[in-house]
């Protein structure tokens, strides 16, 4: 949901850097891998251009998943149930501890863009 994702991203000032409303979020579809698309749609509504390179950052083996059966990149984050181990054993491309060092999480996220 979009409150959590402001709730985990807002206290390191990620937000400033995001369009929250070009997401897209669990209501929107019942299928994560879905949501993806979704995003990407939304995108393409509200800046008027196509995103190839996509990357997802989650803290769940569904979230790596529904990335890598879409085509986008995924960075993992240790923030919830799940281990870094666990993360890059689903598929994560790049899994983080958490989200503290933000000079840390804009590498992964280059990283894991495809």
């Amino acid at each position: 949901m979009r409150r959590i994702a402001e709730v985990k991203l807002g206290p390191f000032g990620l937000t400033a850097h995001l369009d929250l409303d070009a997401g897209a979020y669990g209501w929107s579809h019942e299928i994560r891998a879905e949501l993806v698309g979704i995003a990407r749609a939304n995108a393409r509504l509200r800046f008027g251009r196509d995103y190839d390179r996509i990357v997802l950052v989650g803290d769940t083996p569904e979230d790596v998943g529904a990335a890598l059966s879409s085509g986008a990149g995924v960075v993992g984050v240790a923030t919830g149930r799940y281990t870094v181990a666990e993360l890059q054993s689903a598929g994560a491309h790049v899994a983080l501890a958490d989200l503290s060092d933000t000079g840390r999480v804009e590498e992964a996220i280059k990283a894991a863009a495809r």
